[in-house]
């Protein structure tokens, strides 16, 4: 199915948020633990997806052991299956923590374009 989809990071973090049936299955097997309790559980299931990170490794790694780091289209589609769900995951944290996706990547780029201005792209630490 084809999804109608404006390019903008804050329609897929809209659009995509259909499609987590997380909440739904933590209502329905604990009803009668807290919000904060099912909040909880939400963001364990949230950062568990994070390990999408662990799956593009792994085919990245393939692509160097069995094809010594040369890749073919099917290759390249396998890691954007993986990056897009990914995505889905930064998205839902993104919603978790009631920041919008384009605010997200904006702040990044401030941070990125921030540190080469200073000579500072390149080291170690988060506030260089």
């Amino acid at each position: 199915m084809e999804v109608e989809f404006d390019g903008t990071f804050n329609d897929y973090q809209e659009k995509s948020k259909k499609t987590a049936l997380y909440m739904e299955k933590v209502n329905e097997l604990y009803p009668a633990i807290s919000e904060e309790a099912k909040e909880m559980i939400a963001i364990g299931y949230i950062s568990s997806g994070l390990g999408e990170v662990g799956e593009i490794q792994g085919k990245l790694k393939k692509l160097i052991r069995d094809k010594g780091g040369v890749w073919d289209a099917n290759d390249s589609y396998e890691v954007m299956k993986e990056l897009s769900d990914l995505m889905w995951y930064c998205a839902r944290l993104a919603d978790f923590f009631d920041f919008d996706l384009e605010a997200v990547a904006q702040m990044n780029l401030n941070k990125l374009y921030s540190r080469m201005e200073r000579g500072k792209i390149r080291g170690s630490g988060d506030n260089r």
